[in-house]
C-alpha cells in the first residue's frame, strides 16, 4: 500500500491582488497547497492557525507591515521559515529583515516562470 505524500504548505501573504494570485497559480503547479492572505492582519492570523511550512511575506502590507508580522511570528513560530518579498528590493529592507529573522537566502523579486526548488529545502534544513 502507498502512503500518501504530505503536501506542503505555503503561505503567501501579498496585498497586490495580481501579483497573489500569479504567486498561488506558480506555486500550485509546482505541487504545493498554498494559502493567501491579503493583509498583514489576516497574514498574521494564518500564520499562526493553518501551520504553513513556508510563508512568503510582502513587506508592504495593509494593517501591519510584513516586518512586524516577522517579529510576531519569530516569537511564536521561530521554526518557520519566512521569506520576504520586496519589489523594491532596497537594502535597507534586506538588513532589517534579517535582524528581525528572515531567513538568509530568503530575499526574492518574484517572476513568473521562476524556479521554486529551493523552496522544498527550506522547512526541512534551511
Amino acid at each position: 500500500m502507498k502512503v500518501p505524500v504530505r503536501q506542503e504548505t505555503v503561505l503567501v501573504v501579498e496585498d497586490e491582488p495580481t501579483l497573489r494570485m500569479g504567486l498561488r497559480a506558480t506555486l500550485r503547479s509546482e505541487g504545493f497547497k498554498v494559502l493567501v492572505a491579503s493583509t498583514g492582519p489576516e497574514g498574521l492570523e494564518m500564520a499562526l492557525d493553518q501551520s504553513p511550512d513556508l510563508l512568503l511575506l510582502d513587506v508592504m502590507l495593509p494593517g501591519m507591515n510584513g516586518f512586524e508580522i516577522l517579529r510576531a511570528l519569530r516569537e511564536r513560530r521561530p521554526d518557520l521559515p519566512i521569506i520576504l518579498l520586496t519589489a523594491k528590493g532596497e537594502e535597507q529592507d534586506k538588513v532589517q529583515g534579517l535582524r528581525l529573522g528572515a531567513d538568509a537566502t530568503g530575499f526574492v523579486r518574484w517572476r513568473a516562470g521562476g524556479s521554486w526548488g529551493v523552496l522544498r529545502k527550506l522547512p526541512d534544513g534551511r
